[in-house]
């Protein structure tokens, strides 16, 4: 089985785009101001960056190896599994985009959103399909372009809604559009067989780009909804479901990330051994020797946790052999 892991530094333009909060100086803000912080050096912000991915992709992950586990989410892997998930996006994640700075007012998140979408739908998923498409992985090259044009949807969707800052009372419903709810992709087992590498490869990089997506559009959405503008806050919300239960499952399905639960408990183990005994050490000392001492201190917490869950993992995995 060609399993799709963890651990795996991914440079996207579209979290390049997500975490650049620049002010949006031609369009009136909402009221609110940028929350106060200090960003970390350059090489700190980029492993913030690669540790935020992974954390994002271990919590979509870690929902769907749950969902085999137990389509009805009763037995005691499938809930360690969602536990775990939790830890990862509400604990770490969080924790790692507030160190990044990666909030900003809804204006500066909505221009960010603008800027992700429109690297996906002009430049990422068009050329991930081109390469499928000549290495003969028809299905991925076409589920690709099927993705990249609702990118160019949520762009438009997200340009409608910062015009709505300035052309209309904040948050003005009737401005700002309503996404579409996702057509929920069921998760199947399956291996991944007769993908070239080079898709296999594409595929990880780009369930990575969905599951960042997904988290930062939730953080966005709270920060929407405390800045008196729920309509663009549902609209972060929609969006961020359609990446998940649609794009990151469809995605899934095809590279074969989830098979038996023995594997899959293997796939992560292996991959908070990797986090918790090499990156996150690794993006500590780099930390320090940058000088970016609460960012340090915060991800040797988190490598703490990533231990306890190779602990909690493998006890799960024994009671299968």
């Amino acid at each position: 089985m060609r399993s799709i892991k963890r651990g795996v530094a991914v440079a996207l333009g579209f979290s390049v785009a997500l975490l650049a909060i620049n002010p949006v100086a031609a369009v009136a803000s909402s009221g609110k101001k940028s929350t106060e912080c200090t960003e970390p050096t350059q090489e700190t912000m980029a492993g913030l960056s690669e540790a935020m991915h992974d954390e994002a992709f271990a919590y979509a992950q870690y929902l769907a190896f749950g969902a085999v586990a137990s389509p009805k989410g009763q037995t005691s892997l499938s809930k360690l599994y969602q536990r775990t998930a939790e830890v990862e996006l509400q604990g770490h994640f969080s924790t790692l985009a507030s160190l990044a700075c990666l909030v900003g007012t809804t204006a500066e998140n909505l221009t960010s959103a603008i800027e992700g979408e429109d690297y996906e739908t002009t430049d990422m998923y068009v050329r991930f399909a081109q390469e499928a498409y000549a290495d003969g992985d028809i299905e991925a090259g076409d589920l690709f372009s099927e993705i990249g044009e609702d990118e160019a949807t949520h762009r438009d969707m997200f340009a409608q809604a910062l015009t709505s800052l300035s052309g209309h009372p904040a948050g003005h419903k009737s401005a700002v559009p309503v996404a579409p709810a996702p057509d929920a992709v069921p998760i199947l087992a399956g291996d991944g067989s007769g993908l070239s590498p080079r898709t296999l490869e594409n595929l990880s990089t780009a369930m990575h780009g969905e599951a960042f997506a997904y988290a930062s559009y939730m953080l966005y959405a709270d920060q929407a909804q405390r800045s008196g503008l729920p309509a663009i806050a549902k609209l972060f919300r929609a969006t961020a479901q359609i990446e998940l239960e649609e794009h990151f499952r469809e995605l899934a399905n095809l590279a074969g990330m989830v098979s038996d639960n023995a594997t899959n408990l293997q796939v992560a183990i292996d991959g908070e051994v990797h986090d918790s005994t090499v990156m996150y050490p690794r993006l500590a000392m780099s930390a320090i020797a940058a000088g970016d001492y609460t960012v340090a201190s915060a991800l040797l917490k988190i490598r703490d946790d990533e231990a306890t869950h190779v602990v909690a993992f493998t006890a799960e995995l024994a009671k299968l052999r």
